[in-house]
């Protein structure tokens, strides 16, 4: 018959590892974030600027949006096709 080797534990076993002194970390703070938004069922680029910035014109609007996106807007063919899954930013990153 064999015999089996009990199991290994760390150097000194658990009482060494609830020796160590706890160091929590230190509190974050919260920042700000851009706001953003997503397309909506059946909404083209220029319905988006227009529902997500009404201030604007629709091609200010859309100038805007695509400046503010550069992720999405450079790396897409067709360029400036957006789809529902893209998180899009409204507002300009802060300074």
């Amino acid at each position: 018959m064999r015999r089996i080797a009990p199991a290994r534990t760390f150097a000194g076993g658990l009482r060494n590892i609830l020796a160590v002194p706890f160091h929590p970390r230190p509190l974050m703070t919260l920042t700000t974030q851009r706001r953003t938004a997503t397309l909506q069922p059946g909404e083209t680029l220029e319905t988006f600027a227009a529902r997500v910035l009404p201030e604007l014109t629709v091609a200010q609007a859309i100038d805007q949006l695509k400046a503010w996106n550069l992720h999405i807007f450079l790396g897409r063919r067709p360029v400036g096709q957006i789809i529902g899954s893209d998180i899009v930013f409204i507002e300009p990153p802060s300074a």
